[in-house]
């Protein structure tokens, strides 16, 4: 879907919850991109360790360069995108609840 990203599955318990470990290569990108799910769904992305990255949505850009712990929560049909800049990996979890139903449910703007 997105190349230079890897996606493991940690927990799947549908329909409550999944829970992704996602490595994005140096200079890798997720494209901008929303999930079709109704209006109780929510994915919460944890950065544990920082990293140097760009977080896009519809039409603001936020950049981070750190070594602290980075939350981004993310709403049913809310556009995003994420830029690895660093010449490292970029490591981090994303929760889905509702559990994340396959790759049909997300639709690439970009």
């Amino acid at each position: 879907l997105h190349p230079g990203v890897y996606l493991a599955i940690i927990e799947h318990n549908p329909p409550k919850v999944t829970t992704h470990a996602i490595k994005v290569l140096p200079k890798s990108r997720i494209k901008l991109h929303y999930h079709k799910r109704g209006k109780d769904w929510v994915e919460n992305i944890y950065f544990h360790n920082g990293g140097h990255f760009e977080i896009r949505s519809s039409d603001e850009k936020h950049l981070y360069n750190t070594t602290n712990l980075v939350y981004l929560k993310i709403e049913a049909r809310e556009m995003y995108g994420i830029q690895n800049l660093s010449d490292e990996k970029l490591l981090f979890t994303a929760t889905m609840k509702p559990a994340f139903t396959g790759f049909d449910e997300i639709v690439i703007v970009e």
